[in-house]
């Protein structure tokens, strides 16, 4: 995390407008680059990634060049954050690779000038078309926030499927937290132990997430202002 990129206040202020909050964290920034010839971004949601217990969560997609139509601008699923209904009943993955024009209205904000961004919510599912050869290569950072009163999510109810880049964003300050019976912590414990730095601390109950990698950035201290 780059919190002299990330601390703006202009930033921030939108993003606790959006969340009804007085008081945010940063989760992760991540530069995010698409070239010519790479294939589609499966349909995902951000919270689905992230092993944070809140629905108030966050992202700015923040293009550092001009992004037409045929750079593959981000498009997102109209209202799929209110669907509780298609991950119940046909499983977590269900939407990754389905067309979802006729469950959603999909929508994209391109042309993207320097200096626009665009929020999605962390359970709006969003994805990407793919680029062709000879296009130039995309480049995007984003910034998700999220509240500060937030928790870690219980290991009994996450972290088995998750990609190996998504789990190096937390590994530095997630603490593995146990509530279960023996036997289910002993297993779980077996699954999720190589997520974790040597001699990494082991919790039993789930607890704020106060944490310097996780940088308070609104509202801004007298300090960072300068």
């Amino acid at each position: 995390m780059n919190p002299w990129l990330v601390v703006p206040e202009q930033l921030a202020q939108a993003a606790a407008t959006l969340l009804g909050s007085k008081r945010l964290r940063v989760y992760q920034d991540s530069i995010f680059v698409k070239r010519g010839g790479d294939g589609p971004t499966l349909w995902h949601s951000d919270l689905n990634m992230a092993p944070l217990d809140t629905n108030r969560f966050v992202t700015a997609w923040i293009p550092l060049h001009p992004v037409t139509e045929e750079l593959a601008p981000l498009c997102f699923a109209t209202g799929s954050h209110r669907d509780f209904s298609g991950c119940y009943w046909k499983g977590r993955q269900f939407l990754r690779e389905e067309d979802l024009s006729s469950r959603y209205q999909v929508q994209s904000y391109s042309p993207l000038k320097m200096g626009d961004v665009t929020f999605h919510h962390g359970w709006t599912l969003h994805g990407a078309d793919g680029m062709d050869l000879s296009c130039d290569p995309r480049i995007a950072w984003t910034v998700s926030f999220f509240c500060e009163e937030s928790t870690r999510l219980l290991p009994e109810r996450y972290w088995i499927d998750i990609p190996t880049e998504d789990r190096m964003s937390y590994q530095k300050w997630i603490k593995v937290i146990l509530h279960a019976s023996t036997g289910l912590k002993l297993m779980i414990l077996s699954m999720v132990r190589y997520l974790l730095p040597f001699g990494q601390e082991v919790k039993t109950d789930s607890e704020p997430l106060n944490h310097p990698d996780l940088e308070v950035v609104f509202p801004l201290s007298k300090k960072k202002m300068g």
